[in-house]
């Protein structure tokens, strides 16, 4: 049973080629109890019907939202069980070549705390998506739909039972979001390991 005010950490693979493990990391804090089962179903329903293909309309056929794990963390971000995972399975919808791993759209998202911002990097953006240096306006539009997936996991039931944020960890407190947030059309870099490098 996931109860009121457990922190939830939700983890999205990608496979991007060029790179090793690919990340998409959210928090959300527990608004109710609920069991973890329903709880698992329900990250399950937002990973593979809601983010997956916003996602996907915006990323390189080459590209692939492989699968989703999810675990009740601690205030101070250390493991306290695990809820489960599962394959998603989802490849980007662009016939077109993606940029180096690294490349990324970036999501910012804010909380009442000035300091205390949660950012995304989006992953499988495209040669075609980016011209001189700017990320067209039709891609800016699905990343907006992502915002909104990021700051409220907006469009399906996850969002009745997880209240979107950041995890503080020095502070060793969950920050929720405050519903605002920003996209920007110029693209992030996100280091990235090459492939079978570091554990």
């Amino acid at each position: 049973m996931a109860d009121q005010g457990e922190i939830v950490r939700i983890s999205l693979h990608y496979s991007i080629p060029g790179a090793s493990d690919v990340l998409n990391v959210f928090f959300g804090e527990v608004a109710g109890s609920i069991s973890d089962s329903a709880l698992l179903d329900a990250i399950a329903d937002w990973a593979e019907l809601d983010w997956a293909p916003d996602w996907a309309d915006m990323a390189s056929a080459d590209a692939q939202l492989v699968n989703f794990d999810a675990d009740i963390v601690l205030n101070t971000g250390h493991v306290d069980r695990n809820l489960g995972g599962g394959l998603v399975g989802v490849s980007g919808t662009i016939a077109s070549e993606v940029l180096p791993s690294g490349v990324a759209a970036y999501l910012l998202a804010y909380t009442a705390f000035p300091k205390s911002r949660g950012s995304k990097y989006v992953p499988g953006l495209t040669e075609g998506s980016v011209v001189d240096g700017i990320i067209s306006p039709a891609l800016l539009v699905e990343l907006a739909i992502l915002l909104l997936r990021f700051i409220s996991f907006d469009g399906t039931a996850l969002a009745e039972f997880l209240v979107a944020g950041v995890l503080a960890r020095v502070a060793e407190e969950f920050r929720a979001f405050s519903g605002g947030g920003a996209i920007t059309d110029v693209p992030a870099y996100q280091r990235r390991r090459k492939p079978n490098v570091g554990s």
